[in-house]
């Protein structure tokens, strides 16, 4: 227990690590990072610093742009926006990320250049207008994008871009998906007024922790079958842990009131992914190999 002192502190950074969406853009680090060492790849500057500022630049345009839906839904994240210096803290996440892109293979600009391009349009158009006709586009969109971070490592880096980094893809598209859709749950009301059409919103949250689960085992089918063909390495499998963790936490929010799914929301699905390079450095040491 936090001393009466430690406490307000505690407490501002907590809320600044999930609300100013630091949790979030240091798990995709934990993404890019944890399929170098699956590799057994060198680690870079641009490998560690460019994912973390594109997702607060991302975020923070967000977090501007959705101010006025939560105020009613989401008033933990709102107060928090409103008391900070979010305007400013969005220049200054774009002014370092260009400042990193200069110093990096034009093919890995490129494909940060189009993450960056799918993250703005989805604030500005894919959420609040097509969402509303297609369901569970959302989902599917979010998904596609955030898992482009698997090419980031081989274009950054010089290397080939192998069947291994489709099998990654497919993987961390699936584990996109759940962590997008369940982080859906908590926006039902809001999202139902402004007609957005996401897959809680359609079948509710009992029907939609279903279909989350059917899509985390796929996730492991398409763990195993990549290992047995040789694509991946012996040390994916300890990716498996990430699939009973999203289980766990799929199983934990099953009655949970709202105000604690929101901080489930941030914590567990953010989190998730500083768990991945710890798994690889785990199975290094199991198995003491570098493959």
């Amino acid at each position: 227990m936090a001393s009466p002192a430690l406490q307000p502190i505690i407490h501002k950074l907590s809320r600044e690590l999930v609300y100013g969406g630091h949790l979030a853009a240091i798990a995709a680090t934990g993404i890019v990072l944890s399929f170098v060492l699956l590799f057994n790849l060198t680690i870079t500057v641009q490998v560690l610093l460019i994912p973390y500022l594109l997702c607060q630049v991302i975020y923070a345009f967000n977090h501007l742009f959705e101010l006025r839906f939560d105020t009613e839904t989401n008033p933990e994240r709102s107060e928090y926006v409103q008391s900070s210096s979010s305007k400013l803290l969005l220049f200054l996440y774009s002014v370092f990320l260009i400042a990193t892109l200069v110093f990096t293979p034009i093919p890995a600009v490129i494909l940060v250049l189009i993450t960056l391009l799918g993250g703005i349009l989805y604030t500005t158009h894919i959420k609040t207008y097509l969402s509303a006709f297609f369901a569970g586009l959302k989902s599917v969109y979010v998904s596609l994008f955030w898992s482009l971070p698997i090419f980031f490592v081989p274009l950054v880096l010089g290397s080939s871009v192998t069947s291994s980094y489709f099998y990654l893809y497919a993987f961390l598209f699936c584990h996109e998906i759940v962590n997008t859709t369940f982080c859906d749950i908590k926006d039902i009301d809001s999202d139902r007024k402004r007609k957005v059409h996401t897959i809680p919103v359609l079948f509710g949250k009992e029907k939609t922790l279903i279909f989350l689960h059917i899509i985390n085992a796929l996730s492991l089918d398409i763990l195993l079958i990549g290992y047995e063909r040789g694509a991946l390495p012996v040390l994916s499998i300890f990716l498996i842990a990430a699939v009973v963790y999203e289980a766990g936490y799929l199983i934990a929010s099953t009655n949970m009131r709202e105000k604690a799914l929101r901080t489930l929301t941030y914590v567990a699905v953010d989190g998730e992914y500083l768990l991945w390079p710890l798994l690889i450095l785990l199975g290094r040491i199991v198995l003491k190999s570098d493959v």
